[in-house]
């Protein structure tokens, strides 16, 4: 029982979350999402923008998530295994939305993430 609750919580928020986010992302839009896991969200929402790049420190989340993509053909969609605190090789400004729903939310995390937004973050 405590289970199907769980996963109840967790279905709703992945659905609000999502259609909050919806907003902001449009057919131009480049998205990064620090966190990413497995690339739930960007199975969802690599058909809303032009490019989706998934950032997560473990290798075997970029792994699947780069075979989730290939398997339903998303070649707008990359995984990058990488660091929220540091974001070396990702150039600054160079986003239109930035995600981040499971990297952790250091000072220096925070910093990285305004850095790569194009406009004024605001999510």
């Amino acid at each position: 029982m405590l289970r199907k609750a769980v996963n109840h919580i967790r279905f709703t928020a992945f659905f609000r979350y999502k259609k909050h986010i919806s907003h902001y992302i449009g057919p131009l839009s480049s998205v990064i999402e620090l966190g990413c896991g497995t690339g739930y969200y960007a199975m969802y929402f690599s058909a809303q923008c032009k490019t989706y790049v998934g950032v997560d420190l473990t290798p075997e989340n970029i792994e699947l998530l780069n075979q989730k993509a290939a398997a339903r053909g998303l070649n707008n969609v990359t995984g990058v295994v990488g660091d929220a605190t540091t974001l070396n090789g990702i150039p600054s400004a160079s986003f239109d939305v930035v995600l981040v729903s499971r990297a952790p939310l250091s000072p220096a995390a925070k910093r990285e993430r305004a850095g790569l937004c194009r406009m004024s973050p605001h999510l």
